[in-house]
C-alpha cells in the first residue's frame, strides 16, 4: 500500500485532465457500463461502530431495513443516470456558478450523451428524474485544480445508479473552461464556500429541493478538491501557514504582475468553513495538505467521518505527506491506499483511444493498472462509506439473482484457537510503523499431545502471508497460562497455551482483519486413541478497528526518559502479566511502559545501587495525562529496597502495583500510575483533576526492584481485571535509543546506557517504543 512519496512540488499538484469537454448526442454506446447491484449488510458498516456516531449509523441502517423507519426506499436496483448542466447567479457576489447534476432518471428511448475522449459512460442529458417521490441523499464533488466536474462523471453515474443525486461542481475561475491563478492558487477558500452555495441552491430549488434529503448530504473531492472537502468537514488551516502559501504565489515572478496585484495574503476567509449540513467526507488523493496550511491541530478539528483514498504511486500528492498524514490526525478517519503502480489521475474518467493519444499524462495508467477495474473498487468504497455514514438502507437483490452459498467443508481441529481482548487498534510508533498487538488462546481438546510447528498470520481478505514463525522463534512466543515461558511448543490434552503476536505495518497498509494458519501435529479425528498427525487449519480472525486513539499529555516532564519494557519487544515482559481476575483472563499491561531516567552521562544510577536516592528518576513529579476523575488511590506503602523484589507472600492484588492512582479519563478509558512514593499523592476518590496537574512522585513501592513509573491505559477501573489499550502522547522529542540486546542481557542497571540520535526527532501523536529515549519538555 503506502509508498515513500517524493518531495512536495506545488507545480505538480493536481492539474487534472486538461480536456475541454463538449457534450453532443450520439447513438447508444457500443459497450454500456455494467453497474453491479449492491446489497448493504450490517457488517459493512462495522468499521464505523467503533467510532463516534458509527454505532448510531448501524442502528439506523438495521431499523431502516426491517421497519422502513428512515423514511426512504430500500434500494436494490440499478437506475439509469440522467445528467443536467445547472447554472445560477450568486446574489451576494453576482458570480455565475455552475455544476453538472447526475441523478436517478426515468429514461425511455433517448440516446445517451457522448463525452469525447471518454468511455464507460451512459448518461442521459436532461432526462426526467424518477417520479417516485423519494428524497435522496446528495453528494457534492469538488474537482482538482484546473479540472472540471465532468472529469468525475463516472463516479456520479456510479452513485446515481444506486440512488444518489450527485452535483459535480465546476469551480468558479478554477476550471478547465475558465481559470485563473487568482482562484486556482490564491483564493482556495472560495472552493468550500461555493460548495456550500451549491448545496443551498439545490435545497431551495423548486424542482430539486423536494427530491433531496437535507439530513443526508456528503461531499467528495479529488486533489485540491479533496482538500476543500476536508475544510467542509471541519478541518482548519493554520493561518500563518496558509498565508505563507499565499505569499509564495504572490511573489512568484512567473505569474503575470496584474494577477499578482489582485492576490491577497489573508487567512480570515479561510477560517471556519465547516458546513454543518455535511455529514461525511470522501477525499481522493487530497492535497497538498500541509503546504496549504492544514496541520495536525487543524485536522483534529474535523467533525465528521472521513474516508481517504490514494494511489500507492501518486507523485502529485504522495500518500505519506497527505492522505496518510490526514488519516493519522482526523478523529474518524479511514485510509485506503490502492495497491500497485496506481497514480494520481486514477480517479478521473476512463479515456478512450483518442484521450490516451492526446492526453497521456491524464489518461494513460501504468502497465498492469486497469482504470475501469479500479473505478469499481473506488465506486464501491464510496458507496459503502456514504451508505453507512448517511444511513442508507438497501433491500437484498431478488432471490433468483442471488447464487446459493456453498458452505465450506468442515475441518476437524483438535486444537481450538481464540483471540483475547479487543478491540484491536493499530498504534503509530516512533519508527513510523503502525503496530498491532494481541494474544491467542490455544486449547487442545483431545488426548494426543499437540505440537505447534508454524504460525502464519494472513490478511483475512487476500490470504497474503503477513508474518510467519517456526522453530525457536515460535517457541519464544508461547506461554503457559500461569503465565510462564513454555519449555516446548507442545499443548498436552486439556491444557491451553498463550501465543503472543505483534505486527508492524507501514501507514495505510493495515488490513481490516487478519486470520491465522496453524501448522501442527494433532489428533486427526475425535477418536479416543487417535495418534497425532500433521494438520493445518485457519482460525481466530482478528478485526483491526479504525477507532481513534486517546491523545494524552505525557505523565512526566523533562529529558532523558527511557521507555523500559515497552512495545513491541519480543521479550513479552508486561504482556506476560496475563492474569485471571473476576472470572476472566486479562492483560491490563499490554501497552504498559516502565519509565526510568538517564542523566546527561547516560546513567540510570549514580551512587549506591541499593539506595533509592541514587536513581536519577527518584522523586520526579508525575502528572495527569488528561482531565479525569480519581477512581482509586493507594498512598501508604513504603519504598522497597532496590535490587530485589518483595516477598510474594506479602503482595496482594491491591498492593502489587504499590502506591498508585487510577484516573477515569472518559470514553471507557482509565490511566494507571504505579509505584509512587509514599505520601506523595494528595488525592482522594472522586476528585476531579485537570491535565498537567501533579498527582504524585515517582517511587519504588509494590512489586518493584528499582524506582520507576509504571504507566498504562486500560478499559476498566480494575488495575488487573482490564484489557490494556493503546494510546499516543501529543508531542515529544525522540532523542536516542538504548541497545536492546545489551539491556536484555544485563542483570544490572548500573553503567551508561543509550545512544543519542544525530538530530532529535520531533514526534506528534506517537507511541514511544521499547528503550526509546525521549524528551517530554516542559509544559
Amino acid at each position: 500500500m503506502p509508498t515513500q512519496g517524493g518531495p512536495c512540488r506545488l507545480s505538480a499538484v493536481c492539474i487534472g485532465p486538461r480536456i475541454g469537454l463538449l457534450l453532443f448526442h450520439e447513438g447508444p454506446l457500443a459497450m454500456p457500463i455494467a453497474l453491479s447491484r449492491y446489497v448493504s449488510t450490517l457488517c459493512q458498516c462495522a468499521r464505523w461502530c467503533a467510532m463516534g456516531g458509527g454505532l448510531k449509523a448501524c442502528f439506523y441502517m438495521a431499523l431502516a431495513i426491517f421497519m422502513g423507519a428512515m423514511g426512504s426506499a430500500a434500494w436494490a436496483v440499478s437506475y439509469d443516470a440522467g445528467m443536467a448542466q445547472v447554472e445560477y447567479v450568486d446574489a451576494t457576489s453576482g458570480r455565475t456558478l455552475s455544476y453538472m447534476l447526475i441523478y436517478p432518471a426515468a429514461v425511455n428511448a433517448a440516446a445517451p450523451v457522448r463525452i469525447p475522449m471518454t468511455q464507460g459512460l451512459r448518461l442521459y442529458q436532461d432526462a426526467s428524474p424518477l417520479p417516485d417521490g423519494v428524497r435522496r441523499p446528495l453528494v457534492v464533488l469538488s474537482h482538482g485544480a484546473g479540472g472540471n466536474g465532468s472529469n468525475y462523471a463516472w463516479l456520479g453515474q456510479y452513485l446515481a445508479a444506486h440512488g444518489y443525486i450527485v452535483a459535480l461542481v465546476h469551480h468558479y475561475r478554477a476550471n478547465t473552461y475558465d481559470r485563473s491563478a487568482l482562484y486556482v492558487r490564491n483564493r482556495l477558500w472560495q472552493r468550500p464556500r461555493d460548495i456550500s452555495l451549491g448545496i443551498s441552491h439545490l435545497l431551495q430549488d423548486k424542482d430539486w429541493g423536494p427530491r433531496i434529503d437535507p439530513d443526508r448530504i456528503a461531499v467528495a473531492g479529488h486533489s485540491q478538491g479533496g482538500f476543500a472537502a476536508l475544510w467542509l468537514g471541519g478541518a482548519q488551516v493554520n493561518p500563518e501557514a496558509f498565508m505563507r502559501y499565499q505569499r509564495g504565489w504572490k511573489s512568484n515572478p512567473l505569474v503575470p504582475a496584474h494577477i499578482r496585484e489582485s492576490m491577497q495574503v489573508d487567512a480570515v476567509p479561510a477560517q471556519h468553513l465547516r458546513d454543518d449540513r455535511v455529514k461525511a467526507v470522501f477525499a481522493m488523493a487530497p492535497g497538498v495538505i500541509q503546504a496549504f496550511g492544514m496541520d495536525a491541530d487543524g485536522l483534529r478539528q474535523t467533525r465528521v467521518p472521513v474516508y481517504l483514498m490514494v494511489g500507492a504511486q501518486d507523485r502529485a500528492t504522495p500518500a505519506d505527506e497527505n492522505a496518510a498524514f490526514a488519516a493519522s490526525h482526523i478523529p474518524q478517519a479511514e485510509l485506503q491506499i490502492l495497491r500497485g503502480p496506481v497514480g494520481h489521475e486514477i480517479f478521473t474518467n476512463e479515456c478512450d483511444s483518442d484521450g490516451r493519444d492526446n492526453y497521456s499524462e491524464s489518461c494513460v495508467d501504468a502497465p498492469g493498472v486497469d482504470r475501469a477495474d479500479m473505478h469499481r473498487t473506488i465506486g464501491q468504497a464510496a458507496l459503502t462509506f456514504f451508505d453507512s455514514t448517511l444511513g442508507v438502507a438497501r433491500a437484498a437483490a431478488p432471490p433468483e439473482r442471488v447464487a446459493a452459498a456453498q458452505p465450506a467443508p468442515d475441518t476437524f481441529t483438535a486444537v481450538v484457537a481464540a483471540p483475547i481482548g479487543g478491540p484491536h487498534v493499530a498504534v503509530p510508533g516512533t519508527d513510523g510503523q503502525l503496530h498491532v498487538l494481541y494474544e491467542l488462546m490455544l486449547t487442545n481438546t483431545k488426548r494426543a499431545t499437540a505440537t505447534l510447528q508454524q504460525l502464519e498470520v494472513l490478511d483475512a481478505a487476500s490470504r497474503k502471508v503477513l508474518a510467519s514463525w517456526s522453530g525457536e522463534a515460535l517457541l519464544g512466543r508461547i506461554r503457559t497460562v500461569q503465565p510462564a515461558p513454555a519449555q516446548a511448543p507442545t499443548v498436552p490434552f486439556g491444557e491451553s497455551r498463550l501465543l503472543y503476536v505483534e505486527l508492524a505495518f507501514p501507514p495505510g497498509d493495515v488490513p481490516p482483519a487478519v486470520t491465522h494458519r496453524l501448522h501442527l501435529l494433532a489428533a486427526p479425528n475425535p477418536g479416543p486413541n487417535a495418534v497425532a498427525a500433521p494438520a493445518q487449519f485457519t482460525a481466530a480472525q482478528i478485526n483491526i478497528a479504525r477507532a481513534p486513539l486517546p491523545v494524552l499529555q505525557p505523565p512526566l516532564r523533562g529529558s532523558g526518559w527511557l521507555a523500559v519494557n515497552g512495545c513491541c519487544n519480543s521479550g513479552i515482559v508486561h504482556r506476560g502479566s496475563m492474569q485471571g481476575v473476576n472470572g476472566g483472563l486479562y492483560d491490563s499491561q499490554r501497552f504498559a511502559i516502565d519509565w526510568m531516567r538517564l542523566n546527561p552521562q547516560g546513567e540510570m544510577i549514580h551512587g549506591d545501587p541499593g539506595d533509592v536516592n541514587s536513581f536519577i528518576n527518584y522523586g520526579a513529579e508525575v502528572y495527569a495525562v488528561a482531565d479525569g476523575t480519581v477512581v482509586d488511590v493507594l498512598n501508604d506503602l513504603d519504598d522497597q529496597i532496590p535490587g530485589q523484589l518483595p516477598d510474594p507472600a506479602a503482595i496482594t492484588l491491591h498492593t502489587v502495583d504499590g502506591n498508585h492512582v487510577i484516573l477515569d479519563i472518559g470514553q471507557g478509558r482509565y490511566a494507571f500510575y504505579a509505584h509512587l512514593q509514599k505520601g506523595s499523592v494528595n488525592l482522594r476518590r472522586g476528585d476531579q483533576v485537570k491535565a498537567g496537574r501533579v498527582i504524585g512522585k515517582l517511587g519504588n513501592t509494590g512489586n518493584s526492584s528499582g524506582p520507576h513509573l509504571h504507566f498504562h491505559v486500560m478499559d476498566s477501573p480494575s488495575a488487573l481485571g482490564a484489557q490494556g489499550m493503546p494510546f499516543v502522547f501529543d508531542r515529544f522529542m525522540l532523542t536516542g535509543q538504548a541497545d536492546i540486546a545489551r539491556f536484555e542481557a544485563s542483570d544490572e542497571l548500573t553503567g551508561r546506557w543509550g545512544q543519542a540520535l544525530p538530530q532529535p526527532a520531533p514526534q506528534q501523536e506517537r507511541f514511544p517504543l521499547n528503550l526509546n529515549i525521549v524528551d517530554f519538555g516542559e509544559r
